[in-house]
């Protein structure tokens, strides 16, 4: 989906648990259940936690291989036809036998074989993964870039921190969040980002934003006298675009492979 770089709301608070915490804290809550959570539980104890991810790449497929060519295969029956099978870093896990270098590093690499939804649709089904809910016609739920720009904390980051590359008619949008957690959209990374660059001369350009500060201050006055500090989102959104338009950050669209 993107390159994504999840305010104040910081994952480390005690009101935030990641996976390895909340099993943790079951295996000692079913203790008396299972010699098998007890041990989990210990387990979780000696291991060392790592730092939270502070970006994430979400690769979306509208269709692709099988699931017995690549991370399920069934050699030697009659729905595994020619894909092989090899084993991997993770004991246990075998995956298609094309995916060498991904075998490598299966003990970093969590598969997800089965999911049982309602939705039979692939529209609805496709939000469904993407936010984490179903449809609803009342509500429009964030996507996982979307969420990750609201809790991690704020960068000096000049440009987007939530990019949608080659977006399809279901991109990432920041729902009941809000517009300014939309995705930025990339159409084709083969080309320059459209409009981000100046079409007229500075100077121009410079006396156009004089304009629009002597339309927008017209606009205030007699009006609430608060209006200039709350700002509007229409302010703070140019004043974002001005910022990028003109950073050095705008190298990283720039560079690429």
């Amino acid at each position: 989906m993107t390159q994504i770089d999840l305010d104040s709301h910081a994952c480390g608070s005690a009101a935030h648990f990641d996976r390895r915490t909340l099993l943790a804290a079951g295996a000692s809550g079913l203790a008396w259940l299972s010699p098998l959570a007890a041990a989990l539980g210990r387990a979780e104890e000696q291991s060392p936690r790592g730092k939270p991810a502070q970006s994430v790449i979400m690769l979306w497929l509208q269709g692709g291989p099988s699931q017995l060519e690549t991370f399920d295969p069934h050699p030697g029956t009659k729905i595994g036809g020619q894909t092989q099978a090899r084993d991997t870093a993770a004991q246990g896990v075998r995956i298609a036998s094309g995916f060498g270098h991904l075998a490598e590093l299966m003990d970093d690499v969590a598969i997800v074989r089965n999911v049982v939804s309602k939705e039979g649709d692939h529209e609805r089904a496709t939000y469904n993964v993407k936010t984490g809910y179903r449809p609803d016609v009342t509500l429009v739920h964030p996507s996982i870039g979307a969420i990750m720009c609201h809790q991690l904390p704020q960068t000096h980051a000049e440009i987007p921190r939530h990019l949608s590359i080659l977006p399809n008619q279901w991109s990432a949008r920041g729902g009941y969040m809000g517009a300014q957690f939309d995705a930025f959209r990339v159409p084709d990374p083969r080309r320059p980002l459209p409009d981000v660059s100046r079409l007229v001369s500075k100077e121009r350009y410079d006396q156009r934003l004089a304009d629009l500060d002597v339309v927008e201050t017209a606009f205030a006055r007699g009006r609430r006298e608060d209006l200039e500090a709350s700002k509007t989102l229409h302010r703070t959104t140019i004043a974002a675009a001005e910022k990028m338009m003109t950073s050095d950050q705008l190298k990283s669209f720039r560079e690429r492979v």
